[in-house]
C-alpha cells in the first residue's frame, strides 16, 4: 500500500471512523485527518500502536470439547471435558478435568491428572501428580512424580522422590534415593543411591549399589554392595550376595582351566581354585 504525498487541503476527510493517513508533500511528515477534519501529526508515541510487534491476540487452541481452557501462549487442548492447559506451549490431548501449570508440559488423556513439572509427560490414567521437571508418569492411579528427570510408568500409590529415579509398577512403592531404581511389587522402598529392587513385597534396598532380587521381608541393611536372593534375609555385611538355599548344577569335576575363585567338584567335596 503506498502512502499519499500531499498537502492537508487535498486530503477529503474519512467517512465512518477511519483515518485519512497521507505524508505532507511541503514538510515530509507523516499526518491522519479524521471524520471532522482535524488533522494530527504521527509520532512515535501516537505511531506505536499501529505498528506493534507484538500482536494483541490469542495464540493457544482449543479444537473440540467442552469446558476446556487454555490459558498459556501457544497452549493446546485438543478435547475432552473441563481441562486445563495454563502453561506455555502445554499441551492435552483429551480426558477430563487433567490440569498442566507449568510450560512445555504434556498430559495425553485419563482424568484428574496434575501436571506441575516443567517439560513434563503425564500419559494417562487417574489422580497422578507431576511434580518433576522433565520427568514421564506413564499412568496408573494416585502415583506421584516428584524427582527431575525421573520415570514411573504406572502402577497405584508409586512415588518417586529422588531425582534420576524409576519405578516400573506395582504399589505403595517408593524410589527415595538417586539413580535407585523398584521393577514393581508392593511396598517396597530403595534408600540406597543406585539400588534396585526387582519386585516381591515389604523389600528394602538401603545400602549404596545394593539389590534385592524379589521376595519378601529383604533388607540390604545399609550395606554397600550387598545383594539379596531369596525372602526374610538381612544382609550382615558388604559385598556379600545372600540366598536362603543354594543349588549348584553342573559343577566342574577339575580345576583344570578354571580361574581363581571358581568352584569345582573334587570327588564329592567342593573346593575353590
Amino acid at each position: 500500500m503506498a502512502i499519499t504525498v500531499s498537502t492537508p487541503n487535498n486530503i477529503s476527510s474519512p467517512d465512518g471512523n477511519s483515518l485519512a493517513l497521507y505524508k505532507d508533500a511541503n514538510t515530509d511528515k507523516f499526518f491522519v485527518k479524521d471524520i471532522n477534519g482535524q488533522i494530527e501529526e504521527l509520532t512515535s508515541l501516537n505511531i506505536a500502536p499501529l505498528f506493534a510487534t507484538d500482536p494483541p491476540f490469542d495464540t493457544s487452541t482449543i479444537r473440540i470439547g467442552q469446558g476446556n481452557s487454555a490459558v498459556g501462549d501457544n497452549a493446546t487442548v485438543s478435547g475432552g471435558f473441563d481441562n486445563s492447559a495454563d502453561g506455555f506451549s502445554a499441551t492435552i490431548s483429551g480426558g477430563e478435568e487433567n490440569v498442566i501449570t507449568m510450560n512445555w508440559g504434556t498430559i495425553s488423556g485419563g482424568r484428574d491428572n496434575i501436571n506441575n513439572g516443567l517439560a513434563s509427560t503425564i500419559s494417562g490414567g487417574r489422580d497422578n501428580l507431576m511434580s518433576g521437571n522433565y520427568s514421564i508418569l506413564g499412568g496408573g492411579q494416585d502415583n506421584t512424580v516428584n524427582g527431575l528427570y525421573s520415570t514411573l510408568s504406572g502402577g497405584r500409590d508409586n512415588v518417586t522422590v529422588a531425582n534420576y529415579t524409576t519405578i516400573g509398577g506395582g504399589r505403595l512403592n517408593t524410589a527415595t534415593a538417586l539413580f535407585s531404581s523398584i521393577c514393581g511389587g508392593i511396598n517396597n522402598d530403595t534408600t540406597g543411591e543406585y539400588a534396585t529392587i526387582g519386585g516381591g513385597i515389604n523389600n528394602v534396598a538401603s545400602g549404596l549399589d545394593s539389590s534385592v532380587l524379589g521376595g519378601r521381608g529383604n533388607d540390604t541393611n545399609f550395606f554397600e554392595n550387598a545383594h539379596i536372593v531369596g525372602s526374610k534375609i538381612v544382609a550382615d555385611r558388604e559385598g556379600v550376595t545372600f540366598v536362603n538355599n543354594l543349588s549348584i548344577k553342573d559343577i566342574p569335576s577339575s580345576s583344570t582351566g578354571l580361574p581363581s575363585g571358581s568352584v569345582w567338584n573334587n570327588g564329592g567335596i567342593l573346593n575353590i581354585v
